[in-house]
């Protein structure tokens, strides 16, 4: 569901096609798409893409910070997603983020990130490629990334408040029935 081998093919597209010089794929995370399958993709991979990914698996939250800040760009080409913390997290980092096309990365998402079809491989490699050679677009991206972090933090905070609020307010009520 969250489409690695896609990332890995378009990284490996520009990076043979001499579009994106010399960059690095870091993959991190859990082993949620961790498969036999997918590390059989990555051991057939062109020797110059294959020395450029590097599948770091989980990255505990301290070290998140300084991943996600020396990145140039985030992508998740998730299939299907929740709430989808991680491009948050990248965007409260200032980093430029691609999303695939779904309403749950639309809602935080719009006006902060690329948004590309899942599916479609020419758009992932369009929307790395420009991120990779447009320095105005990352800065943009990276703008509104953090602007769209702060109004989903204070919308949680204010979230927070009201549950604590009504708690409050049940505690109170369930004393005066005393």
């Amino acid at each position: 569901r969250k489409n690695m081998p896609a990332v890995v093919r378009s990284f490996e597209k520009l990076l043979l096609e001499n579009k994106i010089g010399d960059c690095r794929l870091v993959i991190a995370g859990g082993d949620t798409w961790n498969s036999s399958h997918f590390h059989k993709m990555i051991a057939s991979l062109d020797p110059v893409t294959a020395e450029r990914v590097h599948v770091v698996g989980y990255i505990p939250e301290r070290f998140l910070r300084i991943l996600y800040s020396a990145a140039l760009g985030f992508i998740s080409l998730s299939k299907i997603e929740g709430f989808g913390l991680t491009p948050l997290e990248a965007m409260a980092c200032g980093t430029p983020v691609i999303l695939s096309d779904l309403p749950s990365h639309r809602e935080y998402g719009q006006g902060a990130a690329l948004f590309v079809p899942c599916d479609e491989h020419v758009a992932h490699c369009a929307a790395l490629e420009r991120l990779f050679r447009d320095d105005t677009l990352r800065e943009e991206l990276t703008a509104a990334g953090l602007r769209a972090a702060l109004r989903r933090q204070a919308s949680s905070a204010r979230l927070h408040c009201e549950q604590g609020l009504r708690r409050a307010a049940q505690w109170r009520d369930h004393a005066d029935e005393r």
